[in-house]
């Protein structure tokens, strides 16, 4: 949802955390329909990215404006990849959220939260190794 340019949907969320807040009554959130297909395309582009690279064993991370991409190999690929999977996992979950009409938002935040957590680990992990020379 945008809520910078559609006033519906910015009011919405006002509204759903006012009527939870006043009368107790849950309002589930809401995704639009261009958001949930972004959130299945970037998880799907994620998910082929990190394949590709773990099966040719060089998974290339690419970097910003005009310095050299970064290839990783062997368990360093492996342990990015699947911080890239982690990642993939918590786009999904947005989308079941958005599914899920019981008011447990929070559990799904928390799992988002770990997935990200879990997934900088991976990659702090995976460079370590590499700086060490593993």
């Amino acid at each position: 949802m945008n809520l910078r340019t559609d006033p519906i949907e910015r009011n919405y969320e006002a509204v759903r955390e006012r009527v939870k807040s006043r009368f107790g009554v849950y309002l589930p959130n809401r995704l639009s329909v261009s958001e949930r297909f972004a959130y299945c395309a970037l998880a799907l582009a994620l998910l082929v990215h990190a394949t590709v690279g773990v099966y040719i064993d060089d998974l290339v991370l690419p970097s910003r404006r005009r310095s050299p991409d970064v290839h990783v190999h062997g368990w360093g690929a492996l342990l990015i990849a699947c911080a890239i999977y982690l990642v993939a996992v918590s786009l999904i979950s947005r989308i079941i959220d958005h599914h899920d009409k019981r008011d447990n938002e929070h559990l799904y935040r928390q799992f988002e939260q770990l997935a990200w957590y879990a997934s900088g680990a991976l990659v702090a992990l995976s460079f370590i190794l590499r700086m060490v020379g593993w």
